[in-house]
């Protein structure tokens, strides 16, 4: 929801980097948003429009053609990604 923290321990397998370093895991605060929380892990930056009617848009868009499901993520903030 908008406005909500977490802080969130992510541990990402051999060949991720979350931000800490290959394979190595990281703690930070986040913020969700109205659309929740995403994490991009196409390796490619998030092309979003800074007009905010097409940023909306977009974001409608990938909501319909998406089946966001958060899998391996635990009540303590605990999440672990995978290839």
């Amino acid at each position: 929801m908008p406005g909500d923290e977490i802080t969130a321990t992510i541990k990402p397998e051999k060949g991720f980097d979350v931000g800490g370093g290959n394979g190595k895991e990281i703690t930070a605060t986040l913020h969700g948003g109205v659309v929740g929380l995403i994490v991009d892990t196409r390796g490619r930056p998030l092309d979003l429009s800074p007009q905010t009617e097409h940023r909306v848009a977009k974001i409608q868009k990938w909501t319909k053609i998406q089946d966001f499901v958060l899998a391996d993520a635990h009540d303590d903030g605990v999440a672990t990604v995978r290839k």
